[in-house]
């Protein structure tokens, strides 16, 4: 973007292209600024203090993020994204590190060169020096790696988790989405690693059979509830009002390893009999070669994956709006 979109004035040719960029029937008397002109001036505004409380933006945020404590968890993690708009090496950094606490909130964030343990541990540091930053639990998404790190910044103790989430994405990835079976092999490999409190899921049935749950007030029928349940559409729609407990991991590695005898379609010699089909449009199995190395490291980190608490220390519980027919609460 040369000199206000001119074709003219980027190549010197006799004529340009157009006579001038159009604004509200006039033509502009001035270039428009660089995006790194207004990224600079929004720096500048957002650390002045000349304002009624003398405290800049900037400040303010930084001060905010200082003040978040925790008391139970706190999940790390390096994000790449972060950064792809701006040049990794005129900044230094390649990553953003940061911490989030069960409440959802950001508690650290810093640009580092890399994911080594050297580049962050200042920060981390800092983090655990703060009096109200006293977790039992730290979730990452590479657990084990870095396990004698952390007990060095709390003394005290903590507990290190491995995210289930990167967990079973280390497993769903491997798998061909566009198989017949994708969906319901997704809906049984989360029942292999986790369960529904028997309260929470009583209820959300008996809400959609007398037809209290949903925007339709639809009453639905067993083979409904259980057509919804092999796909997605459950999930999204009314996991939210129950609680999930982590299975333990002799129970987890029994029951993933029926799941991939479930869907697998071939067996070698002196293993359990294969019970999955391919796909009869594309003539291919829901498996990739990549399948069965990712359960067996499932399998591994099943001891890590628990929940480290009580159930009821692993959620915040958000009351049903009164005017709700279904009075079920949401747990987060």
């Amino acid at each position: 973007m040369s000199s206000y979109y001119s074709y003219w004035k980027e190549h010197q040719r006799s004529q340009p292209v157009d006579p001038y960029i159009k604004k509200d029937g006039v033509f502009m008397r001035s270039y428009p600024p660089l995006g790194k002109s207004i990224r600079d001036l929004f720096d500048v505004a957002s650390s002045n203090d000349q304002n009624p409380w003398n405290t800049s933006d900037k400040e303010c945020h930084t001060r905010e993020i200082q003040s978040v404590g925790c008391r139970l968890t706190f999940a790390q993690d390096h994000t790449f994204d972060v950064l792809k708009n701006y040049m990794p090496k005129k900044i230094g950094a390649t990553t953003l590190w940061d911490c989030a606490t069960e409440t959802g909130e950001i508690a650290l964030a810093v640009l580092v060169p890399t994911t080594k343990t050297k580049h962050f541990a200042h920060a981390a540091k800092r983090l655990a020096d703060r009096s109200h930053f006293n977790p039992q639990v730290m979730y990452s998404d590479t657990w084990l790696i870095k396990k004698d790190f952390w007990p060095l910044l709390f003394p005290r103790g903590i507990e290190g988790r491995l995210g289930l989430f990167h967990c079973i994405q280390r497993i769903t990835k491997t798998l061909r989405k566009k198989h017949v079976d994708y969906h319901e092999a997704i809906t049984k490999l989360l029942d292999a690693v986790y369960s529904y409190h028997s309260e929470d899921f009583e209820a959300v049935i008996t809400a959609l059979k007398i037809g209290t749950l949903g925007t339709s007030r639809k009453r639905h029928s067993d083979s409904e509830i259980a057509e919804m349940r092999r796909t997605r559409l459950f999930r999204q729609k009314y996991a939210k009002y129950i609680q999930k407990g982590i299975r333990q991991s002799e129970t987890m590695t029994q029951l993933l390893d029926d799941w991939f005898v479930r869907f697998k379609v071939s067996a070698s010699d002196g293993a359990r009999e294969a019970q999955g089909r391919v796909d009869p449009r594309a003539q291919q199995s829901l498996f990739t070669a990549e399948t069965k190395g990712a359960i067996i490291e499932c399998k591994k980190k099943a001891r890590f994956l628990s929940d480290p608490l009580p159930l009821s220390d692993m959620y915040h519980v958000i009351a049903p709006n009164p005017n709700a027919a279904h009075k079920l609460p949401q747990y987060l």
